[in-house]
């Protein structure tokens, strides 16, 4: 998102890999779109989660992009939690072996 808001990259460990994540949304309406990345330089792999929120309905819609099998739970899980906020809040709670 060109010009838009964003978080410093935290350090996140799942199993014996370790990732940077990093969220961003858009200029002047956070709200209505954000992305969350972690790339992991060992498997030099980028995965990530994509939201928007329609304006209509309030409905948010989530994509999912390049999760493999390995990142589907835990993955997900850290992704989601730097999109809402809780990653940067707990970031020692994301940490799976």
């Amino acid at each position: 998102m060109k010009g838009g808001t964003y978080t410093p990259a935290q350090t996140v460990t799942l199993g014996d890999e370790t990732y940077q994540v990093m969220s961003a949304c858009k200029p002047h309406d956070c709200g209505s779109q954000r992305i969350a990345v972690m790339w992991s330089e060992k498997s030099n792999q980028m995965t990530g989660l994509f939201s928007t929120i329609d304006e209509k309905t309030s409905q948010e819609k989530l994509t999912w992009l390049n999760v493999n099998d390995a990142l589907s739970i835990d993955g997900k899980t850290v992704l989601f939690a730097a999109l809402t906020g809780s990653l940067e809040n707990h970031p020692d709670g994301f940490n799976f072996k």
